[in-house]
């Protein structure tokens, strides 16, 4: 049996959590008030699911081409 490498554990852990951040949308919302630090707040608005699969298919073709290398690459075969 194969044993899970950290290369896969730690690259397949970081896309998803790149995957769930790059959903997330935060929206600027203005506020007028006579205090200059205080006139824009950020909130969390939507999820945005496009986004999250952009990233998933970006994170999935950079994997493959990390686990190729990892793997020697192109090998003669003769």
């Amino acid at each position: 049996m194969k044993k899970f490498s950290s290369f896969r554990v730690y690259s397949l852990f970081t896309f998803l959590v790149m995957t769930f951040l790059s959903g997330i949308v935060v929206k600027p919302y203005f506020i007028l008030t006579d205090n200059p630090s205080q006139r824009v707040q950020y909130v969390l608005g939507e999820f945005n699911f496009v986004h999250s699969l952009a990233t998933v298919f970006i994170c999935l073709i950079v994997y493959l081409i990390l686990e190729f290398f990892e793997n020697g690459g192109f090998k003669d075969e003769k």
